[in-house]
């Protein structure tokens, strides 16, 4: 939604807005042909009047005109919003209830409704949807379960307002937070069938049973843990009956201690009255006493276990919920292994005679769970969730964190290696998909930066390999691509777990797969490359190998000489083989010729880099001179010439050497 201020209605005599006067907006006032009834208001302003011919209407195709004019409408800055738009969203969740949902994009179900998502997404914000009562929650709420059930185009537009409703509105409501996420956590659960429906029929053979090899693990590795945790629940179940009578059993004592204590109460108070003797007096003081103690320790006792029966409930409840997320997972990886196998199960059969694998329908449009463009917007979703929601305790995302990371890693593992001819489509998706595993890799470095590392520790050494993967993986004609690629990596390497990268480093060190092999990647991204693998190497030097510091030296010396590089990146490169000197100088005594031979050759290349740049700069700086110097006076004649000063002859004479 946007975010622009309110609307004024203008008063309705006085209706001049160019709304009304918008081809759209005649079209679709002229197919309603619809007069709202006796006993309605009559609507003054123009988007009152469109939704009033929106509600009487039921043709599918004057319900797409009208709502393109609303659209448009939207789109104005005096649009009468303000007032209609709490009927407005609620006309709009009503249609969404009942047009069917579709899943080709010329369908004029589908096109109803992604006119009705467009309309929510475009609509301004208004004060009227702040106020009690307002249909915000459940339109937040519906956007949510839409997710479920729409294709991947629509509901790309239902995370756009369920971003727009949480930036502009704040809706920290914890339910309808815990239910987005556990959406999120369901494309991450179905992203090794989603996968498989993508490119099982493209795939070569090594990779389908590379991916069998990796789903029958997930799968036995959730089917384990669903096992444990079902376990975990059974064992608490059981706790809570006795946690149970042992509160009743506090509670008996506590309320015969009280009566204890009251009977001792009156024993006193009758003596005091009846004038007792003083012994019996003491004895009875000293019977309340002991009566207030035993009071106070059943006190005590019924806190606690008041506060274990609290507990127990509390961790119930979280076992629980950790137990339907867990079983979610379980049917996920279930139905990913029983996919894949039947896939290889079906090659092998047909391996002499090979099916050729169904047509592609452009106007198809998969299921959002297992869209690899709405897996792509997730992670945006869960970082501003997190940036809005953080300062809450109970905030369900710090809390959900923990399981999104094996989920993410478990996304980066997956490299469907593709035929050598598919069709076009199929690379297409394909760049999508690689586009969802660069999205999760900046999720996962966003965690790192914010001093999670906790969370990563046991994928220290997988994610190294993971990044490789990636770098190999991304297409060449994709610049912006692999830009966010190598910005992800950057942030990943500003961590502590840039330990693991030093065994990679000779591959980072490769061109073709740091930058790529496409002419827009090398123009553009170079800088990049070069610059985050330099913060590698500087911060890892101490960690290298004398043949990993000879091929550093030998890459950044080049550079050194690169004029097609910008001359930050030269002097970057600079300083960089300046701290590497010691390191080199330092190495063991075998190592001492080839050491002082990497010495020499940075010195001569230094050299020759300092000689070239006064063999360019120093002639254009003398000329300079020449040309913007005042006049010499007559009084000057006895002073020393600048063309005949010692220090100037030497520069010239440096020059012609």
């Amino acid at each position: 939604m946007d975010t622009r201020p309110d609307a004024v209605v203008p008063p309705a005599s006085g209706v001049t807005s160019a709304i009304s006067t918008t081809p759209a907006t005649m079209a679709a006032t002229q197919g309603a042909s619809v007069i709202a009834a006796p006993s309605e208001p009559v609507p003054t302003t123009p988007v009152g009047k469109l939704l009033a011919s929106l509600k009487a209407t039921q043709d599918l195709n004057q319900r797409i005109e009208l709502l393109k004019a609303l659209a448009e409408a939207a789109g104005q800055s005096d649009g009468g919003f303000t007032a209609q738009s709490g009927a407005l969203v609620e006309h709009c969740l009503q249609l969404l209830d009942t047009v069917p949902v579709a899943f080709k994009l010329t369908d004029s179900s589908q096109m109803c409704r992604a006119q009705v998502l467009e309309l929510l997404h475009r609509m301004p914000s208004t004060d009227s949807l702040r106020a009690p009562g307002s249909p915000l929650t459940t339109l937040l709420g519906k956007m949510t379960k839409l997710l479920y059930l729409e294709n991947e185009h629509n509901a790309s537009l239902c995370l756009k307002i369920i971003i727009d409703l949480h930036k502009n509105y704040r809706c920290n409501n914890p339910i309808l937070i815990s239910e987005f996420l556990e959406f999120v956590q369901a494309v991450f659960d179905n992203f090794a069938y989603s996968v498989d429906l993508a490119f099982g029929d493209y795939c070569t053979d090594e990779y389908l049973f590379k991916a069998l090899k990796l789903a029958q693990s997930a799968f036995q590795t959730a089917e384990s843990r669903h096992s444990t945790l079902k376990t975990n629940q059974q064992t608490l179940s059981e706790q809570l009956p006795k946690a149970r009578e042992t509160v009743q059993g506090c509670k008996s004592m506590v309320t015969n201690s009280l009566k204890k204590v009251e009977n001792a109460k009156t024993h006193l108070n009758n003596l005091r009255a009846t004038m007792g003797s003083e012994m019996q007096s003491r004895t009875a003081q000293a019977q309340l006493s002991t009566c207030e103690s035993e009071l106070s320790t059943a006190s005590q006792s019924l806190s606690s276990a008041q506060a274990t029966l609290s507990s127990k409930e509390s961790h119930l409840r979280n076992t629980s919920t950790t137990v339907k997320r867990a079983s979610s997972t379980l049917e996920a990886t279930k139905a990913a292994y029983q996919s894949i196998n039947a896939r290889v199960a079906a090659r092998q059969a047909n391996k002499a005679n090979p099916v050729a694998p169904p047509a592609i329908d452009p106007q198809a449009s998969g299921k959002a769970l297992h869209s690899f463009k709405v897996l792509t917007e997730c992670p945006i979703v869960i970082v501003l969730l997190y940036q809005l929601y953080n300062a809450n305790p109970q905030d369900g995302v710090k809390k959900l964190l923990p399981d999104f990371v094996p989920l993410a890693m478990s996304v980066l593992a997956y490299a469907p290696a593709l035929k050598p001819v598919v069709p076009e489509a199929i690379r297409d998706l394909h760049e999508e998909f690689i586009g969802a595993q660069v999205k999760t890799l900046s999720f996962i470095a966003y965690i790192l930066n914010k001093k999670l590392h906790d969370y990563f520790t046991p994928y220290k050494e997988q994610l190294p390999a993971f990044v490789l993967q990636l770098l190999h993986s991304a297409p060449s004609n994709c610049a912006q691509l692999r830009k966010e690629l190598l910005i992800a990596v950057r942030h990943i390497l500003a961590s502590d777990f840039r330990k693991g990268f030093v065994s990679q480093i000779d591959r980072l060190m490769e061109e073709s797969l740091l930058v790529g092999v496409g002419w827009s990647c090398r123009e553009l991204l170079r800088p990049l490359a070069y610059s985050t693998l330099a913060d590698l190497v500087h911060h890892v030097r101490q960690d290298l190998s004398h043949q990993q510091l000879r091929r550093a030296v030998h890459l950044f010396l080049r550079n050194v000489q690169d004029t097609s590089l910008p001359v930050t990146i030269q002097t970057m490169s600079c300083k960089l083989l300046l701290n590497l000197v010691e390191i080199i100088a330092n190495v063991q005594a075998q190592n001492a010729v080839i050491s002082r031979q990497l010495l020499l050759h940075i010195l001569a290349v230094f050299i020759s880099k300092m000689g070239g740049l006064a063999e360019w700069n120093i002639p254009r700086l003398l000329a300079s001179h020449s040309q913007n110097a005042p006049d010499k006076d007559e009084d000057d004649e006895s002073s020393p010439s600048t063309t005949g000063s010692p220090r100037l002859a030497r520069t010239r004479s440096t020059t012609r050497s």
